[in-house]
């Protein structure tokens, strides 16, 4: 089974197929992850914001060239700090599945949309109530939090 298509069953396992569709909210985790990674390797925020500065000063890009850009920015990270990326990869899937660790990526995902986006645990963006620990209503809204 492909990287992509493992991780893809563990987002609908664990949050269900409702927070996978929500593009807006997959592109903040991206964005929280390479934060704390730069953050790891030393940078610090008036730098980041100086480039998020930069980058939104220039045209938007092509969704799937930004995909592969990305990776290949985070194999060249890897390599730079001496990291097997595909070995931490393996590492990260293996301590996810744990239930004790997927509980508590569910609390965490509920934290930071309130704390992001403003929103009331109890439901869902869209006002419906929620039925998950996720608190997601558990069907494609179309909230988007952009």
């Amino acid at each position: 089974m492909k990287n992509q298509d493992r991780v893809t069953a563990w987002v609908c396992s664990t949050f269900g197929e409702a927070v996978l569709a929500n593009v807006s909210e997959r592109a903040l985790r991206l964005a929280e992850e390479a934060l704390e990674l730069t953050q790891a390797c030393g940078l610090d925020a008036a730098t980041l914001h100086r480039l998020v500065d930069y980058v939104f000063g220039r045209p938007v890009g092509e969704a799937g060239q930004e995909v592969a850009g990305c990776m290949v920015t985070l194999y060249a990270v890897a390599s730079a700090l001496g990291v097997d990326a595909d070995a931490a990869l393996e590492t990260e899937l293996a301590r996810i599945q744990q239930p004790e660790i997927v509980a508590r990526c569910r609390r965490r995902q509920a934290e930071k949309r309130a704390a992001m986006l403003g929103c009331d645990l109890r439901e869902c963006a869209c006002g419906r109530p929620s039925t998950c620990e996720s608190g997601w209503c558990g069907t494609i809204c179309g909230f988007s939090p952009m």
